[in-house]
C-alpha cells in the first residue's frame, strides 16, 4: 500500500470514527429514533439495538444526516457539533459511497448500555466494540 493510499485510508477512517462520534446542539428527540430503535413490546433490545445500527448506518452513508443526526446520543450530540457532522459525513461518503450492514453482533448489553460490532460492504464503514445507549426508549450511538 502507497503512502499517499495508507494517508487516504487514515483520513477516512477518521472522518468514520468522528461520525461515529458525537454532536453538539439539536434536538436529540425524534420520532424517527424511537421507530428505528424498534420499541414496540414486541421487541427484544437486541432486535431494537440491531435495527438501530442498521438505519444509523445506511442513513449516515449517504449521508442523510438529518435522518441520522437525531440517532446520536445527546452526549455525542453537544460534543461533536451538527457542522462538524454534517461535513464528516459528506466526507465519508465522498470516501466510500452508501453502505449497507452485512451483519450485527451485539457483543454486550447491560440495561441501556450496549457494544455492537458490524460488518459492511466497505471495511472503513466497519464498526468494533461501539458504545450505543439507550435514550428515550431509543437506542443511539454514543461512540464520541
Amino acid at each position: 500500500m502507497t503512502s499517499i493510499r495508507t494517508t487516504a485510508v487514515l483520513t477516512a477512517t477518521a472522518a468514520l470514527l468522528a461520525l461515529t462520534a458525537c454532536s453538539s446542539g439539536g434536538d436529540s428527540e425524534n420520532n424517527l429514533g424511537s421507530v428505528v430503535a424498534g420499541d414496540s413490546p414486541e421487541a427484544t433490545p437486541e432486535d431494537a439495538l440491531t435495527r438501530a445500527v442498521t438505519a444509523y448506518i445506511e442513513t449516515v452513508t449517504i449521508p442523510d444526516t438529518d435522518t441520522t443526526w437525531p440517532m446520536l446520543s445527546g452526549r455525542c450530540q453537544e460534543l461533536w457539533g451538527r457542522a462538524e457532522f454534517d461535513s464528516r459525513a459528506e466526507f465519508a461518503y465522498q470516501t466510500a459511497g452508501p453502505q449497507e450492514i452485512q451483519t450485527v453482533t451485539v457483543d454486550q448489553i447491560e440495561g441501556d448500555l450496549a457494544r455492537v460490532s458490524y460488518t459492511t460492504n466497505a471495511p472503513i464503514w466497519e464498526g468494533d466494540q461501539e458504545a450505543w445507549v439507550r435514550e428515550d426508549g431509543a437506542w443511539r450511538l454514543d461512540s464520541c
